[in-house]
């Protein structure tokens, strides 16, 4: 049975514009041109970096980054790790609400789909739109369900006790800003509380101080960067946060016991 092609710009609330995949070449820039519609797109292999609002993020598989209309980002893929990529187009009045109750706006325009879950939903999507030629009922209802996704995890987040969302909210901060330099107060302000609640529910319920818990991605994604590529110590304190690279080689030295150009030469 042919499944039967409509015209989904007459359906109320959501409309898809456009849908593609793209395998990125190594260090290939790009930048869209400005749309009137949102944009998402999800990484479904490798890693990139995505200048937006003055800041770049470092995404890999699993990450969701959203443009809104009339933005003009800038990003590409790692040099040795270039991403996979589908990005939808879209727009419609269901969709600026979901976008608002799931709390993405233009200053946390990052998602991450930690159990890489909608994967497969990007993947039919993309799937019934390219085998279409022109946007079907099936691909408009799958995104529906990924949309719905976003709310439904945000709604879960509401229920969960305010220090525990304090504290998901301030890992979420840094987990996205880990490679600027980053203060407690900033996470703090981000947050809405003082650094010494922050700090107090940080330990409470990590175990760790929202010093330490920075320190300990920084050097996580450090040790990635170290073994699955070829860049500089340097460059490699800076692509972290660290804008010296003695700085940076002191706290890896004491995160690790060796140096950074040691620990690389060990293990590779």
């Amino acid at each position: 049975m042919v499944a039967k092609l409509i015209d989904v710009s007459s359906i109320s609330g959501l409309s898809i514009h456009e849908c593609g995949r793209e395998v990125c070449i190594p260090n290939k820039i790009f930048s869209f041109d400005e749309k009137d519609y949102y944009l998402v797109h999800y990484v479904v292999d490798g890693a990139g970096t995505l200048h937006l609002n003055g800041r770049d993020y470092n995404l890999k598989r699993g990450d969701m980054f959203f443009f809104a209309p009339h933005e003009k980002p800038v990003y590409h893929p790692s040099p040795t790790n270039p991403w996979t990529y589908i990005w939808v187009g879209f727009s419609g009045d269901v969709a600026e609400e979901i976008l608002k109750l799931s709390g993405i706006n233009k200053e946390n325009a990052i998602y991450t789909d930690k159990d890489k879950t909608l994967i497969p939903f990007f993947e039919q999507v993309y799937k019934y739109y390219s085998e279409a030629g022109a946007l079907d009922l099936r691909a408009l209802g799958i995104f529906y369900v990924i949309l719905g996704s976003l709310e439904a995890r945000e709604d879960e987040f509401s229920k969960l006790p305010l220090p525990l969302r304090k504290v998901q909210a301030g890992v979420e901060y840094i987990e996205n800003n880990f490679q600027h330099k980053v203060s407690v107060q900033d996470i703090a302000d981000n947050v809405g509380i003082t650094p010494n609640y922050l700090s107090a529910i940080f330990v409470e319920h990590l175990g760790l101080s929202p010093k330490q818990y920075l320190t300990n991605l920084k050097m996580e994604k450090a040790i990635d960067l170290l073994l699955n590529n070829n860049d500089p110590i340097k460059d490699i304190a800076k692509a972290v946060g660290y804008d010296n690279a003695l700085h940076f080689s002191g706290e890896f030295k004491k995160h690790t016991g060796q140096s950074p150009s040691i620990y690389r030469e060990e293990r590779r």
